[in-house]
């Protein structure tokens, strides 16, 4: 998905969504985005409580893996589809 020059907080969610289908921790997230921490934080806490992501727990790692649940996916169809809408 390319970079958009504008990140809208929809754009962010869908970015988020779009690495985490693959399990990832956060710093990866962060550095993906290319936002401060605290944002991703904000970000992660809001899609975490909705149950577009979950987080997957792994006893040999500090942090738990942050994974794009199946409403996530479904998310993720829908902003393709209306970006595509109003391009």
């Amino acid at each position: 998905m390319p970079r958009p020059k504008y990140k809208s907080r929809y754009d962010i969610y869908a970015r988020i969504l779009k690495f985490c289908e693959v399990p990832h921790n956060i710093t990866s997230i962060t550095e993906f985005c290319s936002l401060s921490g605290t944002t991703v934080y904000k970000h992660v806490a809001f899609l975490s409580s909705k149950g577009l992501l979950s987080k997957i727990e792994v006893p040999r790692l500090r942090k738990p893996l942050l994974m794009t649940t199946l409403k996530g996916l479904r998310y993720l169809k829908y902003y393709e589809k209306l970006r595509k809408l109003i391009e």
